[in-house]
């Protein structure tokens, strides 16, 4: 066994939940920037064959991520672990564009919002056969500050123990938090919101039979399953697809310039949901960024339909050439980028929003459009809307 002794670059008094976890991330928001770090370092990534698990086990004082991803060899752990900096020279090791926990210190935002003590244990795929653990519990240095906790804290190096919390997997990485400050929501609860926060990735590797993923709460478990929107859908042949523009939308290609000069395409869509959602207000736009789920049902800047008119309508964007906020719960950062992807979309708005109009012209226009769009025809008349497309003459 060897010790390895970290260099922490900021005072005990900040790395507590009373003060790093006031960042206004919930419960849920801390877990998923944990499930955020699993997704990215999954170990199907370089290995196709071989599946991708995730367990969360939550406890009566604790919760538990655990993965078989790539894990973390000393001094990736030791980046990792350095409470006082951005983690991003550790995340940048493979310059992997996509990853999803990319707010630098995600991983200590995250433990010490949710409680007091957090251990992570880590075998790296390239060294099977050795184990790092490392602790850190901010009660010790809060209560006992003459033992300069901060400066004495180590790395613990040492052959993979028989009773590891990795004594299933051959690599990976477990983070446990303990001395919980939060209430932990129910698995099930869990479950929803990391299926809604992580679709693509979860379909794309269930698609394969390359994830399994449980969360634990006892002597119950449950599955985390591809998660689906389609059944709220009217009709899908009123569907704008950003990617594949069909001749009624109002633009051949939906391509902008990102926060790092370089054209994005915009990926997502707009639908009509067959049903008003006026008492759950779930209708409007779920933000994205690299995969994960930034904002629900965003009813601000970008969803360019004010008042009941709206709660027909639910979209879907990828917005990976924008910024998000470091505070998660405030979304993206509406600058010059974000008004620019508001422009891209607008005028495509006018057709949900008269389809959303809470009165008999609602459902009046609603038939007509999907008439129009099948080839039917209107009763109504159509041949002056002045809702026409201005798309051009590509194919649907």
């Amino acid at each position: 066994m060897k010790s390895h002794k970290i260099k922490i670059n900021i005072s005990n008094r900040y790395l507590t939940p009373d003060v790093i976890g006031r960042t206004g991330m919930s419960e849920v928001d801390c877990i998923a920037e944990l499930v955020a770090n699993s997704l990215d370092w999954n170990i199907s990534r370089l290995d196709d064959k071989t599946p991708t698990n995730i367990i969360i086990e939550k406890g009566d004082d604790f919760i538990q991520i655990t993965d078989n991803g790539v894990g973390m060899n000393f001094d990736q752990l030791d980046k990792a672990t350095n409470l006082g900096e951005d983690s991003n020279e550790f995340r940048d090791r493979d310059k992997d564009d996509h990853r999803k926990g990319m707010y630098g210190m995600g991983l200590k935002n995250a433990a010490l919002t949710l409680g007091w003590k957090f251990t992570i244990t880590t075998i790296s795929s390239k060294d099977p056969e050795v184990e790092y653990k490392f602790e850190f519990d901010s009660k010790i240095g809060v209560k006992n500050p003459e033992l300069d906790y901060i400066n004495n804290l180590e790395v613990i190096e040492d052959k993979k123990p028989l009773d590891s919390v990795l004594k299933d997997f051959n690599h990976g990485t477990c983070i446990k938090i303990e001395s919980l400050v939060k209430d932990i929501p129910s698995v099930n609860i869990i479950k929803h919101q990391i299926e809604e926060r992580f679709f693509y990735d979860i379909e794309t590797l269930k698609n394969k039979n390359l994830l399994k993923f449980q969360l634990i709460d006892g002597g119950y478990s449950v599955d985390v399953e591809k998660f689906s929107i389609e059944d709220r859908f009217k009709d899908k042949i009123l569907k704008s697809d950003f990617e594949n523009p069909n001749k009624w939308m109002k633009k051949k290609e939906y391509k902008y310039t990102g926060k790092d000069g370089n054209e994005y395409q915009l990926k997502g869509y707009l639908q009509l949901l067959k049903q008003r959602s006026f008492v759950d207000q779930q209708y409007g736009l779920h933000l994205f960024y690299k995969g994960q789920l930034i904002e629900r049902y965003h009813k601000g800047k970008l969803f360019d339909i004010k008042g009941r008119s709206g709660e027909l309508t639910f979209g879907i964007l990828h917005l990976d050439g924008c910024t998000p906020d470091q505070n998660k719960s405030r979304g993206f950062i509406e600058d010059e980028i974000f008004d620019n992807v508001l422009d891209l979309i607008k005028d495509d708005f006018k057709i949900y929003k008269s389809m959303g109009v809470p009165t008999a012209k609602g459902p009046i226009a609603i038939n007509d459009e999907i008439n129009k769009r099948k080839g039917i025809g209107s009763e109504h008349g159509d041949d002056d809307d002045p809702q026409e497309p201005k798309g051009g003459d590509h194919t649907p």
